[in-house]
């Protein structure tokens, strides 16, 4: 009998990545920490990423935990890629006009163009975990490419870690 591949999604903020170029980016060794806490207390001998091409921290505890080879971007990023793949554009931002006299944003994600590139992901990230594997992208497709690996038989647990209280700048309320 094959072994049961196993799967944990950690859902983020892209700000926490690692990725100095990301827009707001901040150091949270708090991040770091659990990365190194979900691969060595999930055996884990994989991890994929949604990422830029810059260096990330999980690309680099990987390599220290696990070894060279152990850590792939999944996310199509080149132009001619993502174009080989069919993929248009993701989303976009609307500026909107606040109540209060400014501005604020809202992101209209293309749902049939985001659902290629998790499909994309799940099938990366199955095709390079011999037994363990943890993908990390952002909060928002975290349940999605849960439900998606699920429905092709395979057990899957979500995380999510999202900081707000060192993204916002204030503290939550608990």
């Amino acid at each position: 009998m094959p072994i049961q591949k196993k799967f944990v999604i950690l859902g983020v903020d892209h700000r926490v990545q690692g990725d100095a170029t990301c827009e707001g980016a901040i150091e949270d060794s708090d991040y770091e920490h659990l990365l190194d806490t979900i691969i060595d207390s999930n055996n884990l001998d994989f991890v994929g990423e949604e990422c830029r091409s810059n260096p990330t921290h999980a690309a680099k505890i990987a390599r220290e935990q696990l070894g060279e080879g152990h850590h792939q971007n999944v996310d199509p990023l080149i132009e001619n890629e993502r174009e080989q793949f069919g993929i248009g554009d993701t989303g976009r931002r609307i500026s909107f006009r606040s109540a209060s006299g400014g501005e604020y944003l809202v992101t209209c994600e293309i749902v049939t163009e985001q659902e290629k590139r998790e499909k994309i992901w799940v099938n990366r990230l199955i095709e390079s975990t011999s037994t363990n594997g943890l993908l990390i992208c952002g909060y928002a497709h975290a349940l999605s490419v849960a439900f998606r690996i699920r429905e092709l038989g395979f057990e899957v647990n979500v995380r999510t870690y999202l900081p707000l209280h060192k993204l916002c700048g204030h503290q939550a309320q608990t």
